[in-house]
């Protein structure tokens, strides 16, 4: 999960720091860990258990959309000689220099 915390443990921090006392703050923190163990677990079993059983498959979806984005872009570059069927480039090179 990383080290970095997120813009929620900061929040909290803010708060704790406030707090009247560091025993006041450090209990604040204290029950905001406690209260996101639960949460945590449960999305690294989720995590595990789609990674168990979708991971093949989300893959293959991904290298299809990638395929897919990829001759989506190839299609329109194909078009860059222009709808009317010219053949002149969209920008032209000056020949000077200044």
């Amino acid at each position: 999960m990383g080290l970095i915390p997120c813009g929620m443990v900061y929040g909290v921090l803010i708060t704790a720091a406030t707090r009247g006392s560091w025993l006041q703050g450090g209990g604040q923190m204290l029950a905001f860990g406690l209260g996101t163990i639960p949460a945590l677990m449960a999305y690294g079993q989720v995590a595990t258990a789609l990674s168990a059983t979708a991971g093949s498959l989300l893959l293959r979806l991904m290298g299809v959309a990638v395929c897919l984005a990829g001759g989506d872009r190839t299609y329109e570059d194909s078009d860059a000689d222009g709808a009317d069927g010219t053949t002149e480039p969209a920008v032209t090179v000056r020949e000077e220099i200044c």
